[in-house]
């Protein structure tokens, strides 16, 4: 009975079974013999705790004698491992322990392709995917040896519970499927310097309090989510941003001129959204931004001259617009561009001359093809294959103006590049 009663104890217990540690101890008892227990050991890994006590009654082999043995019971309790507490553990907060679970427990952890050490380990710092730093979570996403988190399939909403991760500098949870919304809590994180939730299956608005991530240098929300609603026009407050991602969403509205404010971005990846109005002349304050992406959009207007100004430019894509009026002469001011995508628009009247310019400085790509471009081909163009054959690509068909040329040879070289090239004269 000694025996029996430390077993029960035992089932109470807060402390941790070891991996070597009996998982199955047996608590027989029958009518004709005394009590008996038996540890069957095997090697396991830890595991939430459980006790689980099973009754069966073992029926004697049918007889027709009158003194037949009566039925023996047996009795089974079996113990594992208790289960992770928050209030057990000292390394981090917590509050910051509880977001940790929150977000085990609303993207179906137990699911996850990785979940190692998560509600097992009793220090959180060493569960995958997390990194602590002076005593509070510090990174999310990520490990050290590999992906961690990114990737591992998890599928569910995030918590707000990670609100409480104030320390936290970088949440990178992309290529999963989380759904749900972005909730506002997030802009408690104010210590972030890299958010990264793109190709999952998020949905609603952005919460303007994004704007008070005033660290944040990376801000990926794009590919495959579907957010909608208007940019925040307090993202022009994330001063330090240097890359600014929110392609392919259902975002819809005007671009915030207040997105001019962002000196140091580099990328801005608005493309395959449903914005409208005009292009914001104050884009063209952003003198360090080197690729710009607005295509696949409902644009409309001019292109601003001040686009001009962004004299390190690489990649300028305007594509798949509605935009109207010539094209700003200036733009041949660019010397560093690569790229230039102003094709499937409602841009009219002459090429200008000016473009031949970039070829002079590396652009091997042109697309002007589905406008309302007319008269004259500027013979300049032809420069820009000179210097960057046999990368150069240019498209000019599609037009419902006539382009025309004086020239026999340039007309046959823009055969040869683009056979369509004046297909708008028919």
């Amino acid at each position: 009975m000694a025996a029996a009663a430390a077993l029960a104890t035992g089932c109470g217990s807060s402390d941790l079974i070891p991996e070597s540690a009996p998982d199955r101890l047996v608590l027989s008892t029958s009518s004709s013999s005394s009590f008996a227990l038996v540890a069957e050991t095997t090697t396991t890994a830890l595991v939430p705790t459980t006790l689980v006590t099973t009754t069966a009654t073992t029926k004697p082999p049918m007889t027709t004698t009158s003194d037949a043995p009566r039925p023996k019971t047996t009795t089974t309790t079996r113990v594992s491992a208790p289960a992770f507490s928050c209030h057990s553990q000292t390394a981090i907060p917590i509050s910051e322990c509880e977001a940790l679970t929150a977000l085990y427990e609303s993207t179906n952890g137990t699911d996850w392709v990785d979940n190692q050490g998560w509600m097992v380990d009793p220090d959180p710092c060493e569960w995958l995917g997390v990194t602590c730093s002076d005593g509070s979570v510090s990174e999310l996403g990520p490990s050290a040896s590999g992906n961690g988190l990114v990737g591992n399939v998890l599928t569910g909403v995030l918590p707000p519970e990670l609100g409480n991760l104030t320390n936290l500098t970088r949440l990178d949870l992309p290529h999963n499927w989380i759904t749900g919304g972005i909730h506002p809590e997030i802009g408690n994180l104010t210590n972030l310097t890299y958010l990264a939730l793109f190709t999952n299956r998020l949905s609603g608005t952005i919460p303007p309090e994004l704007g008070n991530l005033t660290a944040l240098t990376t801000l990926a929300l794009g590919e495959g989510n579907q957010l909608t609603g208007p940019i925040p026009a307090e993202l022009g407050n994330l001063t330090s941003l240097v890359r600014l991602g929110l392609r392919s969403n259902q975002l819809s509205g005007p671009i915030p001129p207040e997105l001019g404010n962002l000196a140091n971005l580099t990328d801005m990846e608005l493309n395959g959204n449903q914005l409208s109005g005009t292009i914001p002349a104050e884009l063209g304050k952003l003198g360090n931004l080197l690729h710009l992406y607005l295509g696949e959009n409902q644009l409309s207007g001019s292109i601003p001259a001040e686009v001009g100004r962004l004299d390190r430019l690489r990649d300028l894509s305007v594509r798949y617009n509605q935009l109207s009026g010539e094209i700003p002469r200036v733009l041949g001011d660019l010397s560093h561009l690569e790229r230039l995508k102003l094709d499937h628009n409602q841009l009219s009247g002459a090429i200008p001359a000016e473009l031949g310019s970039l070829g002079l400085t590396g652009l091997n790509g042109l697309w002007l093809d589905h406008n309302q471009f007319a008269g004259e081909v500027p013979i300049e163009i032809q420069n820009i294959s000179l210097t960057t054959m046999p990368g150069f690509w240019i498209t000019l068909h599609g037009q419902t103006g006539c382009l025309t040329t004086a020239d026999p040879a340039f007309a046959d070289w823009l055969t040869e590049v683009d056979p369509g090239w004046n297909d708008g004269c028919a």
